[in-house]
Parts: structure tokens; C-alpha cells; sequence
């Protein structure tokens, strides 16, 4: 084991240069370390994420949002992510707990993340199959493509009807609505 002193002055070297032996000794402590870190941050995410939801029981949504930027440094986004893998992921977290904390985040949104892509990652891993990041994230990507193929609105977007100022205002696209005024403007111009 390298002494703490002996750590710090890595830092202000380029490059120390170690017997095999021993460089393969701290490279093996570090990543030992980092992994448990790693996983503790995803075990941390869950717990922060209960917390979170029952203080918001607690105070009620206005009051947890000033709560929320007056004693924390976290955005409320990054509230919902703590509070989304609590929910979402409950009980299940420590089967995802070697994942990161955004690969957690997207198998948690609800909204993003569809619940069959969900049920497969928890199936495949329970089976034992070892999922990393990569893996999950192409799965939740397969059950958007899928989704999305069955949806009645994919269908639509083929035939792409004319656009009002409500459909465009309501999908949130401020290009789209200015690109929509110049070419409404344009046509009464003529």
C-alpha cells in the first residue's frame, strides 16, 4: 500500500515511475476503490431519493422546492433523479446498483423509459445475465424504437398534416412556431 503523503505527490508529478510489481499493486487498490465508490454513489442515489420523497410528503410540493434551493446545492431536476430511482426502482436497486447514477436516472424516468425495456433489464438480470451501462441504455433505446413503432402517432407523423400554432405551441418547438409565423406571414405577403 502506497502512504497517503506518497499519494498526494502524484499529483504533482507527471508520471512516477513504480516497479511493475508495485504499480500493478495501487493500480489494483485504486480500481478496487473506485468500484466500491461507484457503487456506494448509486446506493447513495436511492436513500437521497427517500429522503427527498418523504420531506416532500412532509412539506408539500411549494414549500419542498424553497427547501430544496435554500439548504442544497442540487438543481430540482436533479431532486426528481433522487426521487425517480426511489420510486421507480424501489426494492429493485440493488440489482442495478453496479450501473451508474444516469444510467439509473434514464431506467427511472417514467416518462422516457418504457415499462416492457424496464421489465426486461429487472428479468435479465435477474436471470444473472451481466447488463452493464451500454447494455441497459441499448435496451431502453430498442423499447422507445419499439414503442414508437406501434404507436398510432408515429403513424400519423408519415403523412405529416399541415401544422397549426396550437400543435406546434403545445409540442414545445419555439424554431418551429417562429419558422411557422414567417412562412404564415410570407403567404399573406403574396
Amino acid at each position: 500500500m502506497v502512504p497517503r503523503q506518497q499519494k498526494l505527490e502524484f499529483l504533482n508529478t507527471k508520471r512516477t515511475k513504480l516497479d511493475p510489481e508495485t504499480e500493478t499493486k495501487v493500480v489494483a487498490e485504486a480500481t478496487a476503490k473506485i468500484h466500491r465508490l461507484l457503487k456506494q454513489e448509486t446506493e447513495v442515489s436511492s436513500a437521497i431519493g427517500l429522503e427527498l420523497l418523504h420531506i416532500k410528503a412532509v412539506l408539500g410540493h411549494n414549500r419542498f422546492g424553497a427547501w430544496i434551493s435554500k439548504e442544497f446545492d442540487l438543481s430540482h431536476r436533479t431532486a426528481q433523479n433522487y426521487m425517480a430511482v426511489a420510486k421507480v426502482l424501489g426494492d429493485k436497486s440493488a440489482m442495478v446498483a453496479h450501473l451508474r447514477p444516469t444510467t439509473l436516472y434514464a431506467l427511472a424516468n417514467r416518462r422516457k423509459c418504457p415499462d416492457r425495456a424496464r421489465a426486461e433489464v429487472f428479468k435479465r438480470i435477474a436471470a444473472g445475465e451481466a447488463l452493464d451501462d451500454h447494455a441497459v441504455i441499448d435496451i431502453i433505446l430498442g423499447g422507445i424504437k419499439e414503442e414508437r413503432r406501434h404507436s398510432p402517432t408515429f403513424r400519423r407523423k408519415e403523412a405529416k398534416p399541415e401544422p397549426t400554432y396550437s400543435t406546434l405551441s403545445t409540442a414545445g418547438h419555439a424554431n418551429r412556431i417562429s419558422q411557422f409565423l414567417r412562412d404564415a406571414l410570407q403567404r399573406t405577403a403574396r
